[in-house]
């Protein structure tokens, strides 16, 4: 597979869980002109990581390889996933889980 594929792949689960949370969490400010950037910096770090660690090992780790690249990526991704007046969206998460 082309490595350029991969990459875009790799990338694209993180991709739609950022678009997910700018519809479902709004109230940023001005916090994500500044972490978008830098969650996907960090994305396409991890991503190369994997890659090149794909690539030593010959794909024989590949499923696991990739399991846990994109593992990473949306932890990532949902972590620097700033809010502006309303705790971390992971707590407003667990607290509409514990309200039902």
């Amino acid at each position: 597979m082309n490595v350029l594929l991969e990459f875009i792949i790799a990338l694209t689960p993180s991709t739609v869980l950022l678009l997910i949370l700018f519809q479902v969490f709004p109230y940023t400010g001005l916090g994500r002109i500044i972490t978008t950037p830098v969650t996907y910096a960090l994305n396409v770090g991890v991503i190369s990581l994997g890659l090149l660690a794909m690539h030593l090992l010959h794909y024989r780790y590949l499923t696991a390889i990739w399991v846990i690249v994109i593992i990473v990526t949306l932890v990532i991704t949902v972590w620097k996933y700033p809010q502006e007046f309303k705790p971390h969206i992971v707590q407003q998460v667990w607290d509409k889980i514990r309200n039902r």
